[in-house]
């Protein structure tokens, strides 16, 4: 259980030998505001909620008298009246998270701090900026603005339930929606999970409908289905109540519900498209490369980008390259949004275009949409890594993911981020291959089973679990060996394939239910 912290762990230090005396009066974690500051209890509970391993702090982003720089979540430059910052991106609020563990090396600036005459004035600020000039790793949590303190809670409370950098769709549709069923599940106390589970049932009936070509009921309980996956998140983020069971449950339901209704898609009309299990396997296909590249290129570039080296105090620049702001406001960074392709926008893809063109012309132009997507993306990418060298460290989470029984190192190389998405393309080329190019839905099964259980594998090494039980999915050279005995012997259409599907599923959950069962689930 996560311990909260109480609200007399709060302080308000008036100058730097209040903060000091704080700092050395307190074992416990603290949360430090300035005295003057105005805040509403549902935004200082961001701070106060819970118990954290860095030092947190809050930022009203993309402000136009910002006095900080954050890239990915992270503190990397602090604005005082002896400092200054390279590219303004946010505007700090004053007040810190200081974790017990972090307490001593708070302690040990206070002294050093004190040359500057102005951090009497300016406690915290100068505290922040100390912290991040010694290399510390600060979080920032995001707000859109700081509301009036008299806030109505409640309200408030909600609207910091929104997830922040949601895609377009998302924010001015889906959200808008999501918030008059977040106030029934919370009247009703349903927990994030109970949603999560009837938004994964009502994303199989969709696809069910689908199957039957109902497509304008089936695209309806998608939508139904996207709206609840945002209630889900939303009550989380309302109670607190945060699991990484749920996380799992979310994140794996979402790819399950989506190749659900591409293959519902193709079933729909196999038998009038010869071409259909092709376009939905490609589907599948794309998809699983684009967000496994996705997921390690931004694990790779957060633990390069936010490593700061550090620098002395009376430096007056922070010494950080200029950064390009996109603010939300402008339409270049909704546009990349779009761009990227994300959930929402994909399944408005599948419910739109199945009701106004059918599952064929819905499946092409989700493959080149996808592929168009995937290629802006990836060339980006690759320029950007250019920038970083091939002196990698600290990435065996995608030497985890290659699967293949053996402990090799791979990811230690500007383009590290890619070879796990380039696995999976060999492994699904040499499945197709081994079924002879004879797409069908034998295959197209297969192929989401197997894409399934690597993203298992991927949010299995981005939250460092041990990768102790997957032999049990007999690794990528087991699967292929296994696949092609059962294809040469028994022919493509064996049913033996869908008992290969299904044990790899019933692995899939057996290893879901470990994290049910695990402590600090």
């Amino acid at each position: 259980m996560v311990r909260v912290i109480r609200q007399v762990a709060s302080a308000f230090p008036d100058n730097l030998a209040s903060l000091n005396q704080l700092l050395n009066g307190s074992e416990e974690a603290l949360v430090v505001f300035e005295p003057a500051l105005k805040i509403a209890e549902p935004v200082s509970a961001l701070l106060t909620d819970f118990e954290r391993e860095y030092f947190t702090v809050l930022a009203i982003a993309g402000s136009d008298s910002g006095d900080a720089t954050v890239a990915h979540q992270r503190l990397l430059s602090v604005q005082t009246l002896d400092h200054q910052v390279t590219t303004a991106t946010h505007q700090l609020i004053p007040a810190i998270y200081i974790p017990s563990s972090k307490l001593a090396v708070a302690r040990s600036l206070i002294t050093e701090l004190a040359q500057f005459s102005n951090s009497q004035i300016d406690p915290i600020q100068y505290l922040m900026l100390g912290l991040v000039r010694q290399g510390e790793q600060i979080r920032v949590l995001e707000i859109d603005s700081l509301p009036p303190a008299d806030s109505d809670p409640d309200k408030l409370r909600l609207l910091l339930a929104n997830r922040s950098n949601d895609g377009f769709f998302s924010t001015f549709v889906l959200r808008k929606i999501s918030k008059g069923f977040t106030r029934v599940a919370l009247t009703l106390k349903l927990t994030p999970n109970f949603i999560t589970v009837v938004s994964f049932l009502v994303g199989v009936i969709a696809a069910i409908e689908f199957s039957r070509s109902n497509y304008i009921l089936g695209a309806l309980l998608l939508q139904i289905s996207l709206i609840f996956d945002c209630v889900d998140g939303e009550v989380a983020r309302y109670t607190k109540q945060f699991s990484r069971f749920g996380a799992w449950l979310d994140a794996l339901s979402d790819r399950v519900k989506e190749f659900m209704a591409i293959g519902g898609l193709a079933y729909s009309v196999q038998d009038s498209a010869k071409s259909i299990w092709l376009l939905a396997t490609l589907a599948v296909i794309l998809q699983t490369i684009k967000h496994i590249s996705d997921y390690d290129f931004i694990a790779v570039r957060e633990s390069l980008e936010v490593k700061l080296e550090p620098i002395s105090l009376i430096q007056k620049t922070d010494g950080l390259a200029p950064r390009k702001l996109l603010k939300k406001s402008s339409a270049l960074y909704w546009a990349k949004k779009v761009i990227y392709f994300p959930i929402a926008e994909r399944w408005l893809l599948i419910s739109v275009g199945a009701v106004a063109f059918g599952a064929q012309i819905t499946l092409v132009v989700l493959i080149v949409l996808g592929f168009l997507s995937l290629a802006y993306v990836k060339l980006g990418r690759v320029l950007r890594s250019y920038k970083w060298g091939d002196d990698i460290k600290d990435c065996n989470f995608i030497d985890q993911q290659g699967d293949l029984g053996l402990n090799l190192k791979f990811s230690n190389f500007r383009f590290g981020w890619g070879i796990s998405s380039l696995f999976r393309l060999i492994e699904f080329i040499l499945i197709i291959t081994i079924f002879d190019f004879d797409f069908s839905a034998t295959l197209f099964l297969l192929t989401f089973v197997i894409a399934i259980y690597h993203y298992v594998n991927l949010y299995d090494s981005l939250n460092k679990i041990p990768p102790s039980q997957r032999f049990l999915g007999l690794y990528l050279p087991g699967r292929l060996l296994l696949v092609l005995i059962v294809v040469m012997t028994l022919g493509a259409q064996s049913s033996v394939i869908s008992w290969i599907c299904t044990y790899l599923a019933l692995v899939i959950i057996w290893r879901g239910g470990r994290r049910l069962g695990a402590r600090g689930n």
